[in-house]
């Protein structure tokens, strides 16, 4: 697993913690031999004195790094957490701001397309209204058009030329 571990991306600080980790692990791993060595000989009181002096300042200093590399670890996780909603916040405040964007631009198309429609209908009512009241030298808007409203407005002008024929 260490092996992995020292794979990943690591800053200054974290390689020189990793390195005074597997300095004090081989120190401590050295005491720990001397006092497998020592018990083995049956030698209790340099056992237990190695265990006082050497052993126990070797696994503080391995601790106390162990500790330091495990802050260190919380501390970037913190930061990288923190990036990280950073960067999920500015993502949704930017699909926000599509969503808001692209509703805005299919309003206005909407508005855009339905004013293209109604004004020349309406412009058309108005002159069959003309028409109907007796107005025959209306002009019908629209005839040119090559669209359903200059197939109305075609239609129109039809029922225009009948009524000038019958008067």
């Amino acid at each position: 697993l260490w092996a992995e571990y020292t794979q990943t991306y690591m800053d200054t600080e974290e390689k020189a913690l990793a390195a005074r980790f597997v300095a004090a692990l081989a120190t401590f791993r050295d005491v720990q031999a001397s006092a497998s060595a020592t018990a083995r000989d049956g030698r209790i009181d340099d056992l237990n004195a190695v265990l006082r002096g050497p052993f126990a300042q070797a696994f503080s200093t391995l601790n106390d790094v162990n500790d330091k590399l495990i802050q260190l670890q919380i501390t970037h996780g913190k930061t990288e957490f923190e990036q990280a909603r950073d960067t999920a916040d500015r993502a949704v405040l930017l699909m926000w701001l599509f969503g808001v964007a692209a509703i805005a631009v299919g309003l206005g198309l909407g508005v855009a397309i339905t004013r293209s429609i109604t004004g020349p209908v309406g412009l058309i009512v108005a002159a069959m209204s003309r028409l109907s009241s007796g107005q025959l030298t209306v002009e019908i808007p629209g005839k040119g058009r090559g669209d359903e409203i200059g197939t109305i407005a075609g239609a129109v002008q039809v029922f225009k030329d009948s009524a000038i024929r019958m008067e």
